[in-house]
């Protein structure tokens, strides 16, 4: 599924919304999870560096 409307939040809020994407998606009984999330490029680099 693609977003009609993407939303950008602060850095604080995003990061706390991908950690909570992650955790939904390690739990058995959930298949797929969707979000209208637009990442930033900084937000990336440092998800990748905190990992």
């Amino acid at each position: 599924m693609l977003p009609k409307n993407t939303i950008t939040l602060p850095e604080k809020e995003s990061i706390q919304t991908v950690k909570l994407i992650e955790r939904l998606e390690d739990l058995d009984d959930v298949q797929r999870v969707f979000s209208n999330l637009e990442y930033s490029d900084a937000l990336i680099e440092k998800l990748k560096t905190e990992a």
